[in-house]
């Protein structure tokens, strides 16, 4: 039919030829299809991208190692729902992301950081707390592990957080 063909030759591209990686009808493609796809974000792209190789990266893995449970680290830049909902179904992965900070975790880790703050300057030196939490963020179907790391170093101090599913063999068990 060449539909996309005909909608991207209505449209006039106006930007520098020299700086573009794509042309036009590919964008448009891209945008049409990750929308047909259920992506609605201007993400969908790199979304569909990640989840593309995480996949393949996971089935290699298990095909390769059978038996052997495999724990996944990812960057916060690479999650997203369908990341965490994907993992979430492996039967022989946990993970580890890497989550951004946010307001109710802040809290969470606040009295932690202080400890360490306290520790830090009793010792002169650098000093950290690990601790976690388990909490649904709005977008989470179910709750997840997070793990909290309160960092003092000498000059600066720092939060890591780290989500974690709670129903996997290695994770913490949520007391009871």
């Amino acid at each position: 039919m060449g539909l996309l063909d005909r909608l991207a030759a209505c449209l006039e591209d106006r930007r520098q030829p020299g700086k573009l990686r794509q042309d036009l009808d590919s964008l448009l493609a891209q945008r049409v299809h990750a929308l047909a796809c259920g992506y609605p974000d201007g993400n969908a792209g790199r979304q569909v991208a990640v989840l593309g190789v995480l996949r393949r990266l996971v089935d290699r893995l298990h095909r390769a190692f059978p038996r052997t449970p495999v724990l996944g680290r990812l960057d916060s830049g690479f999650v997203f729902l369908q990341i965490f909902d994907y993992l979430d179904r492996q039967p022989r992965l946990d993970y580890v992301v890497a989550y951004a900070r946010n307001s109710v975790l802040d809290k969470a880790v606040r009295h932690d950081l202080r400890l360490a703050r306290r520790a830090s300057k009793r010792s002169g030196q650098s000093e950290r707390l690990y601790g976690q939490v388990f909490c649904k963020a709005r977008k989470w179907p179910r709750e997840r592990q997070v793990l909290l790391t309160a960092a003092t170093y000498v000059l600066f101090q720092e939060i890591r957080l780290h989500a974690r599913r709670t129903d996997h063999p290695t994770s913490a068990h949520k007391p009871g």
